[in-house]
C-alpha cells in the first residue's frame, strides 16, 4: 500500500474514533441531563410529600384544637348545669336550717322537685336531706338515721328493709333506674318512709304492708305537704 493510502486509513481511523468519543461525550451528557432530571424529580416529589404531611399534620392539629375547644365548652356546659342545680337542690348553707325546720320553707322545696328534671344530681345527698325534713315535720324526729342505697332492684322502685334480731341491716333501697329525677326520690322515700313509721313508732310492719297504719302514716304525710302527690301503692308500683 502506498504512503497515500496509509494516510488514507489513518484518516478514517481518526474520524471514527473521533466520532466515537463524540457519541461517548453525548451520550454522558445525555446520562447527566437524565440523573439531573431524576434527582429534581425525586427532590420535587419529596418536597410534595412533606408538604403533604405537613398539611395533614396541620390538619390534625386543627382537629385537636377543636375537640379540645369542644371538651372545653362541654365542661362549662357541665358546670352551668351544675350551678342551675345548685341553685335548687344545694341550698345554702345559712338556709338548710331554715328549710329543715321551717314547714312552709320545706314545702316550697319539696314542692320545686316536682319541675326540676335535674339530669346531674347527687342522689344521696338529696335524699338524706328529704329525710330529715320528714322525720322532723311528720315524724317529730323519732326515726333512726337509717342508711340508703340506690341500686339495681328489680321491677320496685324501692323498699324498706327491717330485721328484728339484727337492726343493722335496716335501710331504704331505692332503684338506680328508677329513681333518676329529684321527684322521684323524693315521692318514693315518703312512701317507705311511712313503712319505716310503721315498724319504728308503732311497731307493726309485716302484718300491716299498706293496710290501716301504714295508711294514717301517708294522711298525716299528705296533711303535712300537701305539695306531695298522693302516696298510695298504686302510685308506688312501676314497671320498666
Amino acid at each position: 500500500m502506498s504512503l497515500s493510502g496509509w494516510v488514507g486509513v489513518w484518516v478514517v481511523v481518526c474520524v471514527q474514533k473521533e466520532e466515537a468519543e463524540t457519541k461517548r461525550r453525548k451520550k454522558e451528557e445525555e446520562e447527566r441531563k437524565r440523573r439531573k432530571k431524576e434527582e429534581a424529580e425525586t427532590k420535587r416529589r419529596k418536597k410534595e410529600e412533606e408538604e403533604r404531611k405537613r398539611r395533614k399534620l396541620d390538619i390534625k392539629e386543627e382537629e385537636v384544637e377543636d375537640v379540645r375547644e369542644e371538651e372545653v365548652e362541654e365542661e362549662v356546659r357541665e358546670e352551668e348545669v351544675e350551678e342551675v342545680e345548685e341553685e335548687v337542690l344545694d341550698i345554702k348553707e345559712e338556709e338548710v336550717e331554715d328549710v329543715e325546720t321551717d314547714i312552709s320553707a320545706s314545702n316550697i322545696f319539696l314542692a320545686n322537685l316536682s319541675s326540676h328534671p335535674a339530669p346531674h344530681f347527687d342522689a344521696h345527698k338529696l335524699a338524706r336531706r328529704i329525710y330529715r325534713i320528714y322525720n322532723a315535720h311528720i315524724f317529730e324526729n323519732k326515726l333512726p338515721k337509717l342508711p340508703m342505697e340506690f341500686a339495681d332492684i328489680g321491677s320496685r322502685a324501692g323498699f324498706f328493709r327491717s330485721c328484728l334480731k339484727n337492726p343493722t341491716v335496716d335501710g331504704i333501697f331505692f332503684s338506680k333506674v328508677y329513681c333518676n329525677t329529684p321527684a322521684r326520690v323524693r315521692d318514693v322515700l315518703i312512701h317507705e318512709i311511712c313503712h319505716a313509721a310503721a315498724w319504728y313508732i308503732t311497731g307493726t310492719l309485716g302484718e300491716d304492708r299498706h293496710g290501716a297504719i301504714w295508711q294514717i302514716w301517708t294522711r298525716t304525710a299528705s296533711s303535712r305537704f300537701p305539695a306531695l302527690p298522693p302516696i298510695t301503692e298504686k302510685v308506688y308500683c312501676v314497671s320498666y
